[in-house]
């Protein structure tokens, strides 16, 4: 051991012959503090405070049946995890809140969860103070599955859906094609105007929504929807009326879909019985219920 040049802080002092010496601690020594219960350790320039009993604090590292890093400071590796709220009767209120913060709104604060510590989906506050969900195959491409914002609204950007307005009526009788050709949003790409299909990416149960404006003269009027080019329901059926008028065709149905069938809105009132030059009189709107 070296010897200090006199009671310098942080020195280690030891009664020896009579009198006082003191030695200059080197980096990992460890001291037991009797009068406060705590251990200490010499990090080569000061003394840190570690723990003992039923105290832990400062701990720059801690692993829970594996090996904690740098990289990750607190780390566990187990079956099971159990954080239980303190009873009213045990001194607590029975509530149990965890509390994550991060410093800024750019930054990140999340969940990640992982198969074989490949991402696939990820939930938080993700670079903003949006609440999101987002989700990936294969860690490396994400999608948005769920936004919420700060009033309370949602969104689903993934969520395969469509809403187009302006209307241009093509073919030839007894049918004609009505494709739409304004989208107000159009996620996933699901609806071609060049095609006039809606197209599903995933199967599930879709909601469409067509309204038509029909020109003063139009007799008889039907709207049907067919999937994957078979007439599946008629959406709208108006009867014709004594003195021109312009009317409203509207309607709405809900069909099952696979991954890759197309819906079509198809009639049999000509191009000529149609208002098509009043843009938003013409819609059409789909979307994936579940």
């Amino acid at each position: 051991m070296r010897l200090a040049p006199g009671p310098a802080a942080g020195s280690i002092a030891a009664w020896q012959d009579g009198g006082w010496r003191y030695y200059a601690p080197r980096a990992g020594w460890i001291v037991f503090i009797v009068d406060e219960l705590a251990l200490a350790y010499f990090n080569g320039q000061a003394w840190i405070a570690m723990s003992v009993g039923n105290v832990l604090q400062n701990l720059a590292l801690l692993g829970v049946g594996t090996t904690a890093d740098a990289a990750n400071p607190l780390s566990f590796k187990g079956n099971n995890l159990l954080l239980a709220a303190r009873r009213a009767n045990e001194g607590g209120d029975g509530d149990l809140r965890a509390k994550l913060s991060k410093e800024a709104a750019s930054d990140v604060l999340s969940l990640l969860f992982q198969t074989g510590f490949s991402a696939r989906a990820e939930l938080g506050l993700l670079g903003d103070d949006r609440f999101r969900l987002k989700v990936s195959p294969n860690g490396q491409a994400f999608a948005d599955a769920l936004v919420a914002q700060g009033d309370g609204s949602l969104n689903y950007p993934s969520q395969p859906r469509c809403s187009m307005i302006g209307v241009t009526i093509t073919g030839a009788a007894p049918l004609y094609k009505a494709a739409f050709a304004t989208a107000k949003y159009n996620a996933r790409g699901c609806y071609s105007s060049a095609t006039g299909r809606f197209t599903a990416p995933v199967g599930g149960d879709y909601e469409f929504r067509v309204s038509m404006l029909t020109s003063p003269f139009a007799g008889v009027v039907q709207i049907f929807l067919f999937k994957n080019g078979v007439s599946q329901t008629r959406l709208a059926y108006l009867n014709p009326r004594p003195a021109p008028e312009y009317r409203q065709a509207i309607g709405s149905a809900s069909l099952p879909l696979q991954a890759g069938d197309f819906v079509e809105v198809m009639t049999d009132v000509a191009p000529a019985d149609w208002y098509a030059s009043e843009e938003f009189s013409n819609s059409f709107v789909g979307q994936l219920l579940g």
